[in-house]
This record gives structure tokens, C-alpha cells and sequence, in this order.
């Protein structure tokens, strides 16, 4: 057995990180708008190729189904992607 051992907390000096702060506001903004077309493709998912309830077994193949219907989702998008200005 192990004794616990107590950490002293003059001795720890947590590691310093210079994070990059943005307003929140612009945050706030910004994922709304990702967060919008993220669920339009979730939703398309369990709506139209019909995976809200899987019809198979296993992590596998309910994974390659979803794979699928995500793989279908981006081909009809496609038109759209390549007819909008860069």
C-alpha cells in the first residue's frame, strides 16, 4: 500500500499559458452561426436517411451507416458549395 502524499502549496507553481481571450460577444456570434449548420446536417441525418433509430447492430455498422448518410448530406450539398462565390 501506498501512503497518500500531500503536495505543498508553496512548492506548486502551476504552469503559466498565455491564452488568447476573445470578447464574448464574438464568441457568442460565432457559434451560433456554427452551431446552426452543424444541427441543419444532424438534422438532415436523422430526418431523411432515417438515422434516428439505427437499423443495425454493433458500434461498426451503426458507424458505417451514419458514415453513409453523412457521405450522402455532403453530396447534395456539393452543388450548392461549388455555385457559391469564393
Amino acid at each position: 500500500m501506498v501512503p497518500h502524499r500531500i503536495i505543498d502549496a508553496e512548492a506548486y507553481e502551476p504552469a503559466e499559458q498565455e491564452v488568447e481571450v476573445e470578447p464574448l460577444h464574438q464568441l457568442a456570434t460565432w457559434r451560433a452561426s456554427e452551431r446552426k449548420r452543424i444541427e441543419e446536417a444532424f438534422a438532415w441525418v436523422k430526418t431523411i436517411a432515417r438515422q434516428d433509430q439505427t437499423l443495425f447492430r454493433g458500434t461498426a455498422r451503426a458507424g458505417w451507416a451514419f458514415t453513409l448518410a453523412a457521405a450522402a448530406y455532403n453530396l447534395i450539398r456539393l452543388p450548392k458549395l461549388l455555385t457559391a462565390p469564393s
